[in-house]
């Protein structure tokens, strides 16, 4: 992670890697999102739901380790997982949501020592191209960390209600994009005719957290391989009779991975 990345992520509460994905592999998790959405049946259990077949390379892609790493800390889990396609009209069911002060631990943002500590963090891979006027994920730049609330007339994301303060990202297909939850965040009405939202969200945590309940399906599980299977640990748990615990350490070049089948496909 950069000096500028750091400083953006700070400064705004999101940051765009732009570009990450290349395009078979965009194509390649594009059909299988549709296939989730649409024909769950036509794939096999392991690939039915997230973050399974395809969408297992995104769990540990480096550019995401490499950013979590210094946002959250090398000890790392994944708690949710999500596909989305909406086509023109669908939106997510809540206005713009979070910023502001939060007394809830999972959200909390600081920096202590030059070093950014962001609990709950959400990661978005788009994967068609994104215009201003489309409708993907949008955020209030700075609530992270602002000192009063997010006002009622800055929430609304109906067309011609929206905040003149909002930010609507514009982003090529594979682009990455890495937020706070306490970023005020949320999902407008998709806009384009000609093309569906389609994108993955994945929620990560700092191993001692948890704020979803764990979804993952165990044939989904059973096909990752052991690096990624760690992401799904439970929280971490100090065993003070042994001085064990099962923190790990997932951040990029830091895992090692059980024995087995090296930690990769």
């Amino acid at each position: 992670m950069t000096d500028e990345q750091k400083f953006l992520f700070d400064l705004n509460g999101f940051l765009i890697l732009d570009g990450v994905l290349p395009p078979l592999q965009c194509e390649k998790l594009r059909r299988q999102i549709a296939r989730m959405v649409h024909a769950p049946e036509e794939l096999p259990p392991a690939a039915r739901t997230p973050p399974g077949g395809e969408l297992a390379a995104l769990i540990d892609h480096p550019a995401v380790e490499d950013v979590l790493g210094e946002v959250i800390g090398p000890h790392l889990r994944l708690e949710h997982c999500a596909a989305i396609w909406r086509e023109k009209g669908e939106r997510h069911p809540q206005d713009l949501h979070m910023g502001g002060p939060i007394p809830d631990p999972f959200f909390r943002y600081n920096v202590i020592g030059g070093a950014i500590r962001s609990t709950l963090t959400r990661v978005v891979f788009e994967l068609n191209d994104v215009a201003e006027e489309d409708g993907a994920t949008c955020f209030l730049p700075g609530s992270h960390k602002a000192n009063f609330p997010v006002p009622e007339s800055m929430k609304s994301l109906e067309p011609g209600q929206q905040s003149q303060f909002l930010y609507r990202p514009t982003c090529s297909a594979g682009s990455i994009i890495i937020f706070s939850e306490n970023t005020a965040h949320g999902g407008p009405p998709w806009t384009n005719p000609d093309r569906p939202r389609i994108a993955a969200l994945f929620a990560y945590n700092h191993v001692g957290m948890r704020f979803h309940r764990p979804t993952i399906e165990p044939a989904v599980l059973e096909s990752l391989t052991d690096r990624q299977r760690a992401y799904f640990r439970d929280v971490w748990v100090y065993d003070s009779e042994t001085g064990g615990d099962n923190r790990g350490e997932t951040g990029r070049g830091l895992f090692a991975p059980p024995p087995g089948n090296g930690g990769r496909r």
